[in-house]
């Protein structure tokens, strides 16, 4: 296993680094990948996806990193993004679908009876606890910027909830908690949201804020490593509203399980982060057989870049040494 160091130069114009492109099929349904690095039987596997209303497109550096350091790595689209099936209607679009979706790649890229480890944020962790409590022998750890389960933090705020009416101190960040999911609810509304994307006008709004971050971070701390760095387009985010509109209409306020069942489970909470709070994690603890969080700074759209992205890749390497 290689240290910790990358020259980013020598990254971008080793070709052997590049992604190798397949599909796995699930059913009907093909999920494009991208393998990097070794093999599988060479190398410990990490699995990265994207997050909505991505594709993955934008962690093929991060990939290519990952593999410079003798990591075998796979990065694949979700169904509904990048050049993945974009099936209709929202069953289409369910977490245990969405758990196969993960498992068909698996089969396709690493042996059966080899440990992967998930890395990534929102869609990637949400996908990956779904699928080792269906799954628990598979993955070894999960590596998640912020909250790794939706039904897991809704679980916990709704709990909060409750508390907060006889402990006041919770009131105000549970309050916040909801507002900054209340996209959530709100992309789940029939119809509207389709109208409104397919104007194109906030997928255009989208680009422009996170290229603009991106760039701008670049330009202060000389790092090109920001993790969305890839443009979005009208097709992907309209078929990806379907993931929320499933788990509002299916598991909210009801989540299906209440304990993430994954030999370690590490958690890198950013402290400039309004979406996901560090209120999701009250009482994970006890909700996992090991928890470790670490604070980084850095927000949804530069998390892997500068200091932060050195510490939570370092953290990756981490999670490999403690469950080999």
């Amino acid at each position: 296993m290689s240290k910790y160091h990358f020259d980013q130069q020598r990254i971008e114009r080793n070709d052997t680094l590049a992604g190798r492109h397949n599909f796995a099929k699930n059913g009907k349904q093909k999920i494009s990948y991208f393998e990097y690095g070794p093999s599988a039987e060479e190398a410990p596997t990490v699995v990265i996806t994207g997050g909505w209303p991505w594709d993955s497109s934008g962690f093929d550096n991060r990939s290519r990193l990952l593999a410079e350091m003798g990591l075998h790595v796979v990065r694949y689209d979700q169904r509904g993004s990048g050049a993945s099936s974009h099936p209709h209607g929202v069953d289409a679009y369910s977490m245990p679908t969405l758990a196969e979706d993960l498992g068909a790649v698996l089969d396709a890229t690493t042996p059966k009876d080899k440990k992967v480890y998930i890395f990534g944020e929102a869609w990637g962790p949400f996908i990956g606890c779904e699928y080792t409590n269906i799954n628990p022998d598979r993955i070894a750890s999960i590596i998640s910027i912020g909250g790794p389960s939706l039904d897991v933090g809704f679980g916990t705020l709704i709990r909060l909830t409750k508390e907060a009416v006889n402990d006041h101190s919770l009131i105000e960040p549970v309050a916040k908690q909801w507002a900054a999911l209340s996209y959530q609810f709100a992309i789940s509304i029939p119809v509207l949201p389709e109208l409104l994307f397919a104007t194109g006008i906030p997928t255009v709004i989208v680009n422009l804020v996170t290229m603009a971050a991106a760039d701008a971070l670049d330009a202060l701390i000389k790092d090109p490593l920001s993790v969305i760095d890839q443009p979005t387009n009208v097709h992907d985010t309209i078929y990806g509203i379907n993931k929320y509109r499933w788990f509002i209409y299916n598991r909210f306020p009801h989540p299906k399980y209440d304990y993430i069942n994954v030999p370690l489970l590490k958690v890198f909470q950013l402290d400039g982060d309004f979406i996901e709070t560090e209120i999701l994690l009250d009482g994970l603890e006890n909700q996992t057989p090991q928890l470790e969080v670490t604070h980084v700074s850095g927000n949804h759209l530069n998390f892997m870049s500068g200091e932060s992205g050195k510490i939570i890749t370092a953290g990756i390497f981490d999670a490999i040494e403690k469950t080999q």
